[in-house]
């Protein structure tokens, strides 16, 4: 009889690289590094006293993946665009190594948090913005929702993926600190020294009701209840399982004003009803646990299972 070994995951993103390791839902040894900056860091950061009793490693990463292995593009870590990362951590380490996209192991990992839920869209709502479909066990597509066109004028902001408009252009936490940032200038406040990111002063502001944190917070709600509009109009989802930082701040202060905005922009306002919120900061132990779970069972699924 085989004893069942754990798999290495690391998960990778625009706040850094963290690993792991799991055996089924268990997550031990978590370990995380935020000044990864050349793909033979990151090699570093994963073989640096790696265990010889594993069943091989798993990457969840944001970006474009071909056959689990190379990044074709990685709007938030481009060190690693074309980058065959699999192939390049199995010659470092002589272990299997598969890579897949971290939205489609965070997907995979929400599914274990709400089995229940067979029909779900996943999505992050951190520096940027990544989605997944489930649906009875499996992820529909590897569709990139983040790159959604929301904002067609002239001015619309210049996403990292290098087109304009994108929904993560409007809506993730890189263009979000940047529009602060801005206001202060314009309004004359300071922000304070030890807010590690421009943001984290904005959500307080909200709560005071400042003029400028409201006005912000108000086109945050707008394109967020458009670009949730869009997907529902498309497929009439039951539910959606919510991640990231920037997400936990601005949907337990807001998700009223999003869905009333949603109920006007979408055929039939009772399907805004239809779609239910959960989330994974009310269930999760540690940072990226639903992606670090995702990323060992699509590993077990391409190299174990029968």
């Amino acid at each position: 009889m085989t004893t069942e070994k754990p798999i290495l995951s690391v998960d990778g993103g625009g706040s850094g690289f963290r690993k792991a390791l799991v055996l089924g839902t268990q997550i031990w040894d978590l370990q995380e590094s935020t000044g990864i900056e050349r793909a033979d860091q990151l090699l570093d950061f994963v073989s640096d006293n790696l265990l010889p009793d594993i069943d091989g490693i798993s990457f969840a990463v944001a970006g474009v993946i071909e056959d689990h292995n190379k990044i074709i593009v990685s709007p938030n870590i481009s060190f690693l665009d074309g980058v065959s990362l699999g192939k390049e951590t199995r010659n470092r380490t002589k272990k299997k190594t598969t890579v897949c996209n971290d939205m489609e192991a965070a997907t995979i990992g929400m599914s274990t948090f709400f089995p229940r839920l067979k029909y779900f869209m996943g999505i992050t709502w951190s520096s940027g913005i990544g989605l997944r479909i489930f649906k009875d066990g499996e992820i529909l597509s590897d569709s990139e929702g983040g790159h959604m066109n929301i904002d067609s004028s002239p001015s619309a902001s210049l996403c990292e993926c290098g087109l304009r408009g994108c929904a993560e252009a409007r809506l993730g936490g890189k263009n979000l600190q940047r529009a602060v940032i801005y206001t202060s200038e314009i309004y004359g406040f300071k922000i304070p020294e030890e807010c590690k990111y421009p943001s984290m002063y904005l959500h307080p502001c909200f709560d005071k009701k400042e003029r400028w944190a409201v006005d912000i917070y108000d086109d945050l709600c707008s394109n967020m209840a458009r670009f949730l509009a869009n997907i529902q109009s498309l497929l009439h989802l039951p539910a959606v399982v919510w991640k990231g930082a920037l997400g936990q701040q601005i949907l337990t202060r807001a998700e009223g004003m999003i869905r009333e905005k949603m109920k006007t922009m979408i055929i039939d306002p009772a399907w805004e009803e239809d779609m239910k919120f959960y989330d994974v900061w009310h269930i999760e132990t540690c940072k990226d646990a639903d992606a670090l779970i995702g990323a060992a069972e699509i590993f077990r699924n391409l190299f174990i299972s029968t």
